[in-house]
């Protein structure tokens, strides 16, 4: 620079320093040795008498340190700000993954509380406090007396234990049985069982009603049909009308009680057909995947949780 005749302006103070020489590495002159010669030459030589005190490797020193202790007080909140969200992220996603379960004294606690979820949730639907019990609602009000009058009344049955079965569906959606796939296949099956078997019941007991009513007619009927004949009307129209007063209605509370049954027996049959001691271990058996993610992120969140507690205990000198 100075035979091009360039100068710059130093960003910080300049400080000089006296290297060991070749001689001096060749005799193995310590680092203390050579300090010591160092303040000696600044202080007795009359250039550098005057800044003697800001001569120097320990002067140096100081001078980076303070500088790199300010460089990183003026970074630190940025380093927080990215542990803490970080942290945030990674226990959002194990809430979302779950906890492991740790013994096997809570294993069966863990799947009788999440069959507790899962009727809960489904028994939700049906009631309207989430979607899909309406259609169980339309099936009663528009699809039974519509079935009644073009064919066999079983349709309503049919059409309801396909809502139910969606329904089911999505309740184990909704709950933690996805984190276990060995228990969401039994509770699954469980609940389908379940439906099928009060499917038949409830059919058979619609087509009971049907054959009654197709086998006993009132002698009220036989007085009225007359009547309408008179009038001009027609016999089977009369009877729909009174089939969507009386007859409907029986139907659609059979349904109905159908509905309910479902609710309770989920409620009382679930836990009772999967669980026992043998197989507790087998159906808290978790997705290898998920173990393996719920890990890794338990041991990064350790390492940022005590990166945390490091800057929190760092006292910064002023």
């Amino acid at each position: 620079m100075i035979l091009e005749g360039k100068s710059y302006r130093l960003k910080f103070p300049w400080v000089g320093v006296v290297n060991r020489s070749q001689a001096d590495i060749n005799k193995n002159v310590d680092m203390i040795a050579a300090r010591r010669r160092e303040r000696e030459y600044f202080s007795t030589t009359p250039e550098y008498r005057h800044l003697a005190h800001r001569m120097g490797f320990e002067h140096l020193a100081k001078m980076l340190s303070k500088h790199l202790e300010t460089v990183i007080k003026s970074r630190i909140p940025n380093i927080q700000s990215l542990i803490n969200k970080t942290i945030d992220e990674l226990e959002t996603e194990l809430s979302h993954l779950g906890k492991p379960i740790a013994a096997d004294a809570g294993k069966l606690y863990t799947i009788m509380e999440i069959c507790r979820l899962f009727y809960q949730n489904f028994r939700e639907h049906l009631d309207g406090v989430r979607t899909g019990g309406d259609k169980v609602y339309n099936v009663f009000d528009n699809q039974l007396p519509a079935a009644l009058k073009r064919g066999p009344a079983e349709a309503a049955v049919d059409a309801t234990h396909s809502i139910l079965k969606d329904l089911v569906h999505k309740a184990m959606s909704e709950t933690p049985l996805k984190q276990y796939p060995a228990l969401r296949v039994e509770v699954g099956n469980a609940a389908i069982e379940s439906l099928e078997r009060m499917r038949d019941q409830s059919k058979k007991a619609t087509l009971q009603l049907v054959d009654m009513e197709c086998c006993y007619l009132t002698v009220e009927f036989f007085r009225k049909l007359p009547q309408d004949v008179d009038k001009g009307g027609s016999a089977t129209q009369s009877i729909f009308d009174r089939y969507n007063d009386s007859y409907l209605r029986r139907i659609g509370s059979t349904v109905l009680s159908y509905v309910n049954m479902v609710c309770a027996t989920l409620r009382h049959s679930i836990p009772k057909s999967i669980v026992y001691q043998k197989r507790l271990s087998a159906l808290l058996n978790e997705d290898p995947a998920i173990m393996e993610r719920r890990s890794a992120l338990a041991k990064r969140l350790e390492l940022y949780r005590s990166a945390q507690a490091e800057i929190d205990t760092v006292t910064w000198s002023k």
